[in-house]
């Protein structure tokens, strides 16, 4: 596979796409994507624990590792964090 392209699979018509990596970076910057070292440079760190935190109150058993938090958070509020275990076993 070659670097400078990137396979795409449709999920609608199920054909793959080709797509430069240029090209993908400027439709992901168009519509607002960005990972998540990006998001936590935009947020408060506040705002991340309380979010971290949100998704801990809803696991009362306290079972719920630091991935399953992680992807709780991107699921429930759409916001993508990096997985700082620092924050999530301060709270347990």
């Amino acid at each position: 596979m070659r670097s400078d392209v990137v396979f795409t699979l449709s999920a609608l018509t199920h054909t793959i796409v080709f797509a430069s990596v240029s090209t993908v970076k400027r439709r992901r910057k168009e519509i607002g994507l960005h990972g998540s070292g990006a998001t936590m440079k935009t947020i408060d760190p506040s705002e991340a624990e309380q979010l971290v935190v949100k998704a801990l109150d809803k696991d009362p058993a306290k079972r719920s590792g630091v991935r399953t938090i992680h992807q709780k958070v991107a699921f429930d509020d759409g916001i993508h964090l990096t997985r700082y275990s620092d924050m999530f076993f301060s709270h347990l």
